[in-house]
């Protein structure tokens, strides 16, 4: 696919799940080109695109807007089987889901994808709005729900509308214990992706894992007393302390747990100090972590690649936009996607599908 169609892809998608609301501005061309690491004219060629397709408007001396949707698209709309997807909107790994998903439903008109944000977490929630956000998804009419299974999203609540639910399908991050027989789950296996994160750093010699989680926790303790939390990130450390173990290494040795938040630029002195006198490997939890390895000040510099390694999860648009290139695990979000949109297509229920991640190596 021509670079400025994937560009256009990526927007057009922003479009549909809201992220560019009708009448909005885009962002110019200039800085299309560099948030998409493509040129001035690529990232033209891709506005040409859209306005073609009547999704958004160019206006001399103004800028690029998008359109309001026409009454007979409304139309067509109400009369097709509709499919709605819970996910959070923002980010490669959505879209990357989403342009599959789309992509794969498209072979059907029938039917119509809708994202339904879950950009906003419901920890402060009352009872009564997590039921009345559920009750309002459900009543309105899909023939399917598409969930990422999230901590943001509240099962329990969910559970209780089970009688009158669609079909239902959890992608991605399915992290609940509670039991939906008739739903469907189509995950990545997160502790394979682990294992080859951890066989990949050992190769190069490591001797220090650090992982750069989202997590505050104190996961080596919980393991020693016998107790653990069931959620992709600890599926993670699974695979770590599977090659770590197969490798004659003990986890609690050998693997730190860093908690590192994605909009920190800071990676803290203790861990610098480490890697001035141990050979280190990281696993970002998230390729965006991998970005505080990248911006250590020190001198001279500690250089990826060189002075220590590092391995990103979900191959996401960071990978390539680091130098040098960051070595990541892929979970397919891609087919991923497209599974999903089959399982509503195809009226799935209670079928359990578990996707093999690829390693991508790079330079780091």
């Amino acid at each position: 696919m021509p670079k400025y169609q994937k560009i256009s892809k990526l927007l057009r998608d922003k479009i549909i799940v809201g992220y560019y609301p009708p009448e909005s501005c885009l962002p110019g061309c200039r800085e299309l080109a560099d948030e998409y690491g493509v040129s001035y004219v690529t990232a033209t060629n891709a506005i040409k695109h859209l306005a073609a397709e009547g999704l958004v408007e160019p206006i001399r001396g103004r800028g690029v807007f998008v359109r309001t949707p026409s009454p007979t698209n409304k139309n067509t709309t109400k009369s097709s089987a509709q499919v709605g997807v819970l996910l959070p909107t923002g980010g490669d790994l959505f879209h990357n889901f989403f342009s599959a998903f789309l992509e794969t439903l498209e072979l059907l008109p029938r039917f119509k994808a809708f994202a339904l944000s879950n950009k906003v977490p419901t920890d402060d929630w009352t009872n009564l709005e997590r039921r009345e956000q559920i009750s309002r998804h459900l009543g309105a009419g899909y023939k399917a729900l598409i969930i990422d299974g999230t901590r943001h999203f509240d099962f329990k609540t969910l559970h209780e509308f089970s009688d009158s639910m669609p079909a239902l399908t959890f992608v991605m991050h399915f992290e609940s214990e509670l039991d939906f027989p008739n739903a469907n789950v189509i995950i990545p296996d997160y502790e394979r992706a682990g294992y080859l994160a951890a066989e990949y750093l050992l190769e190069r010699g490591v001797e220090q894992l650090i992982v750069l989680s989202f997590e505050e926790l104190d996961e080596m303790k919980r393991r020693s007393n016998g107790s653990r939390l069931d959620c992709y990130d600890y599926r993670i450390l699974d695979g770590i302390e599977n090659k770590l173990t197969a490798n004659g290494l003990n986890i609690a040795e050998k693997c730190l747990i860093l908690r590192s938040p994605a909009d920190s630029t800071a990676i803290d002195e203790s861990v610098i100090n480490l890697m001035r006198k141990k050979r280190c490997g990281f696993i970002a939890v998230g390729d965006q972590r991998a970005v505080q390895l990248y911006q250590i000040p020190t001198a001279p510099a500690l250089l990826p690649g060189r002075d220590f390694y590092a391995v990103g999860l979900y191959n996401t648009s960071w990978a390539d936009k680091l130098q040098p290139g960051l070595t990541s695990i892929s979970i397919d979000e891609e087919k991923i996607g497209q599974l999903a949109a089959k399982s509503a297509i195809e009226d799935w229920h209670g079928r359990k599908i578990t996707i093999e991640p690829q390693i991508i190596l790079r330079s780091s």
